[in-house]
C-alpha cells in the first residue's frame, strides 16, 4: 500500500465511525463519478444494492455472497471486482461480518456519459486489438484476478477522492479513465456500452479474477485485469 493511500485512510477514520451496522457508507462525490466506502459490522442477508449509473465494486476485507437475477450464491472476495449495469439490482449476504472485523468494500459510480466518452476514444484501438474470437456474454459471470497494477489504480483513485488536493477533480478523472480503460481492454467495448444503454440482455458482469493471461494460441482464454 502506498504512502498517499495510507494517509488517506488515516483521514478517513473519523468519517467511518459507524452510524449503522449494515452497509455504513462514507461518500465522496465528483461531477462524473462517486466513491463510496461501505463497512458492515454484523451478519446480514439479502441487502439490496442498486445504482442509476455504471457501478464498479471492489472488495477490501471480508467476504460477501452476491445474488443476481441470473446467478445466485456468487462468492465475492478481496481483490475481486463486480460491475453492475445502471438500474440493475443485486442482493448481498454478509456471512462473516462482525464488529471486531467488519466486511469492507468500495464502489465507484461512473456516469453513463463518462463511460461513453472513454468508449468513443478507445473505439479504434479496441477494434484492432480485441481477439477475433472474443465473446462476452453479459449474462455470464466472467472471472479474473486483480493484478498489482490494477490494485495500484484503485489505491491511487481512492486516495485522490479522499484528499483535498487542489488538482483533485483532474486526478480523479484520470483515475476513472484508467480504471474504465482496463475494464474495456479485457472485457470489450460493447459490453460496457450495453451496460450504459441498459438493454434488457445486459445483466450483471461479475469479474472474479483468474490466474493468468491466456496464451496466444490453443486453450481457452482466461484473462486478468492487468
Amino acid at each position: 500500500m502506498n504512502r498517499s493511500f495510507s494517509m488517506a485512510k488515516d483521514r478517513l477514520k473519523d468519517k467511518r465511525s459507524p452510524i449503522q451496522l449494515v452497509e455504513n457508507r462514507v461518500c465522496f462525490a465528483e461531477p462524473n463519478s462517486e466513491l463510496s466506502i461501505y463497512d458492515t459490522y454484523e451478519q446480514a442477508q439479502k441487502v439490496s444494492l442498486k445504482a442509476d449509473s455504471l457501478l464498479y465494486c471492489g472488495m477490501v476485507t471480508g467476504a460477501k455472497v452476491m445474488h443476481t437475477q441470473y446467478n445466485g450464491n456468487v462468492p465475492f472476495l478481496p481483490h475481486e471486482s463486480f460491475i453492475l449495469a445502471p438500474e440493475e439490482e443485486v442482493f448481498i449476504d454478509f456471512p462473516e461480518a462482525r464488529w471486531e472485523q467488519p466486511t469492507t468494500c468500495l464502489t465507484i459510480a461512473i456516469s453513463k456519459e463518462r463511460v461513453a466518452q472513454i468508449c468513443d476514444r478507445m473505439n479504434d484501438i479496441m477494434f484492432k486489438s480485441l481477439p477475433y474470437d472474443a465473446v462476452i456474454d453479459p449474462n455470464q459471470h466472467l472471472h479474473t484476478i486483480h493484478t498489482q497494477a490494477t490494485q495500484q489504480v484503485l489505491d491511487r483513485l481512492t486516495s485522490d477522492f479522499i484528499q483535498n488536493d487542489p488538482d483533485r477533480d483532474l486526478l480523479v478523472d484520470f483515475g476513472v479513465s484508467e480504471l474504465v480503460t482496463r475494464i474495456l481492454r479485457h472485457h470489450g467495448r460493447d459490453a460496457l456500452l450495453r451496460f450504459t444503454r441498459h438493454s434488457p440482455d445486459a445483466n450483471g458482469l461479475h469479474l472474479r479474477h483468474i490466474l493468468d493471461r491466456a496464451k496466444s494460441c490453443g486453450a481457452t482464454r482466461y484473462q486478468s485485469i492487468s
